[in-house]
């Protein structure tokens, strides 16, 4: 009876003992980055034998655990685990280069720490990033990346870059240099996709101008107009030109690389132009990445930009950093600040229509708007329909719109793809997949970016 007893408690101590095992098992080492190579200058471990809670500490959380596969120590092999934790870690330094020789760093630090060490009058400006690749960055640069328009506590995170929160689904940052609440991104592009302040894409496909942005405030002293001109091409439409007002400047840019400053082609852009008719003025520049490929730059402030270019004869607008304080006022097809697609009136939601909504915001001369005397297109030329004569004319219903496997236009979805796998956002990906297929030119993936 003894002997059945022993048998049928062996199985339990045999799993007892794996368990035990097993917990012995997680020990290792703390990490600054994905090789945990233990090296001098690209990662160290800092915490040796320890349980992979301990590079959990709150107040100096290291990133990533060297796992020792024999449970004791490294001569049975390890295996690097990324360990998830809201705080960066890095080093406090004072160069731009971040180089930690000859004690130009302080290490083993928080963003948090940091600034309160810059507070306290040190000069360590810059922060190497232990958590992307030790990237060097100001310590202006880091916040809050939240959910809501009004960057409250309770929706945000920190402390991250900007252009780390979209890709974990966020659509704000609250500066911590400003105490600023900005949009992390918005604008349109290519086959129409318009991005609202909010992070989240819509495609309006009507042909026609087009109130993108409306500013009655964007300073105290002055309004910002946007226009999209879109045009209509085989079974599906883009963006042909676009038209930015500020103040009393107006500039244009259209297809292939063309653009005029209040009412001048192609000037050249170098900063010395600038947009704006008061004390208010914002800097212009021009620059080239490759054929076909114009951009053009205006600087609203050090973390905040309006970026209108152009890709063969597609023609792009992004806000980078745009913040409440000039963009609060908001109205237009990108939505309301808060990304509610709101009608002229400003109080009715038109966002279970888009067609609806996009014809509320064809531009309309017969109307007035807060801060301007009326309406009237942005453009030198008229072109396409013009309201009242003719509302925005719509595509044909039958789009391709990525829904095959292959595309007429001599480029495969498995193509498309592969071309769009670098943006992590999955409305953006399937927007540029759909671009890619209609258009059947792979360079559009990387260059509408």
């Amino acid at each position: 009876m003894n002997g059945q007893r022993t048998l049928l408690l062996l199985p339990l101590l045999l799993l007892l003992l794996l368990v035990v095992t097993n917990a012995q098992a997680d020990r290792g080492d703390c990490c600054t980055d994905a090789s945990c190579s233990n090296v001098v200058g690209q990662s160290q471990c800092y915490r040796q034998n320890v349980e992979m809670t301990v590079c959990q500490d709150p107040q100096f959380p290291l990133p990533y655990f060297r796992k020792y596969l024999n449970g004791v120590d490294e001569t049975g092999g390890t295996m690097c685990v990324y360990i998830p934790t809201n705080e960066l870690l890095g080093e406090c330094c004072m160069t731009s280069d971040c180089n930690p020789n000859g004690g130009m760093c302080y290490p083993l630090e928080t963003v948090s720490s940091c600034r309160a060490m810059v507070a306290q009058g040190m000069n360590l400006p810059y922060f190497r990033d232990f958590y992307n690749g030790n990237a060097c960055h100001e310590l202006a640069r880091y916040g809050s990346c939240c959910y809501t328009a009004d960057c409250n506590d309770e929706t945000c995170r920190g402390s991250l870059l900007p252009e780390m929160c979209q890709p974990k689904g966020y659509a704000y940052f609250r500066n911590h240099n400003s105490g600023g609440c900005e949009s992390v991104r918005s604008g349109g592009e290519a086959d129409p996709h318009i991005q609202k302040f909010n992070g989240r894409w819509f495609d309006y496909q009507g042909e026609c101008d087009l109130v993108m942005a409306h500013v009655p405030q964007f300073t105290p002293h002055q309004a910002l107009d946007l226009h999209i001109r879109t045009k209509i091409r085989y079974d599906y439409s883009y963006i042909h030109a676009a038209a930015l007002r500020i103040g009393n400047d107006t500039l244009e840019v259209a297809s292939w690389g063309n653009y005029a400053v209040n009412g001048v082609d192609t000037p050249r852009l170098e900063g010395s132009k600038r947009m704006g008719s008061t004390s208010d003025t914002f800097p212009i520049y021009h620059r080239q990445p490759q054929e076909n490929h114009t951009i053009v730059d205006i600087v609203l402030s050090q973390d905040s930009n309006i970026t209108m270019g152009s890709f063969k004869d597609m023609v792009f607008v992004r806000f980078t950093g745009a913040t409440r304080f000039h963009f609060g006022s908001t109205l237009g097809l990108m939505g309301n600040f808060r990304g509610d697609m709101m009608a002229r009136d400003g109080t009715t939601d038109l966002s279970n229509d888009i067609t609806v909504f996009g014809q509320e915001w064809q531009v309309r001369p017969d109307i007035d708007v807060p801060g301007n005397e009326e309406e009237k297109t942005l453009f030198r030329a008229l072109d396409g329909p013009q309201y009242p004569e003719e509302s925005c004319r719509l595509p044909p219903p039958q789009r391709l719109k990525g829904t095959s496997a292959s595309s007429s236009k001599g480029v495969s979805k498995k193509q498309a793809q592969e071309a769009c796998a670098h943006w992590t956002d999955p409305q953006r990906q399937q927007g540029c997949i759909s671009d890619v297929l209609v258009t059947g030119d792979i360079d559009i993936a990387r260059a509408m970016g």
